[in-house]
């Protein structure tokens, strides 16, 4: 058994590096918290150009097997000039971060309270600390997929639980 663990697993120095790598990024993260806010803001701006980049690379590339793919191409170009623009303008890059997370938490945040709301509709009423982190983490692997409410196990997505009809 250790043999074919052995056999299975190369590379093992891989995430030793990215967890160093981590560390020393943390670090410089709380050494240097603006820097690193403006160095995020740049990265973000970044990613606009090059998914614009791809959308419209995509859209032309498949114009002739999309339906639609007219909007890709819009789209596409609506991220390159946005990623464009937040370039040159670093401030504005940093105030759109902070607002594109600050909807992304509150979005999730409402998202998360329906999804309480439909659970307790659906006669869940027991919970565990294990079931809150793994929830909140959106860590959807093996046996974390489901959380036992019950004695029912529910997925988390909106389902009704059966009622045999």
């Amino acid at each position: 058994m250790e043999n074919q663990l052995q056999q299975s697993i190369k590379h093992w120095y891989l995430p030793l590096i990215l967890g160093i790598l981590l560390i020393l990024a943390g670090v410089w993260v709380f050494a240097t918290p603006l820097a690193s806010y403006i160095t995020l803001s740049l990265f973000f701006a970044v990613t606009f150009l090059v998914v614009g980049i791809f959308q419209i690379f995509h859209a032309v590339n498949n114009r002739n097997d999309l339906e639609g793919w007219g909007w890709y191409l819009v789209g596409g170009i609506l991220d390159l000039v946005l990623g464009i623009l937040l370039i040159s303008q670093i401030g504005a890059s940093m105030l759109v971060l902070a607002f594109f997370v600050g909807f992304g938490v509150l979005f999730r945040s409402i998202m998360g309270i329906g999804h309480s709301i439909e659970l307790k509709k659906q006669g869940a009423n027991k919970i565990s600390v294990h079931d809150v982190i793994v929830f909140l983490s959106g860590k959807n692997t093996g046996k974390d997929r489901q959380i036992i409410y019950n004695g029912y196990k529910m997925p988390y997505s909106y389902t009704r639980k059966s009622d045999g009809s």
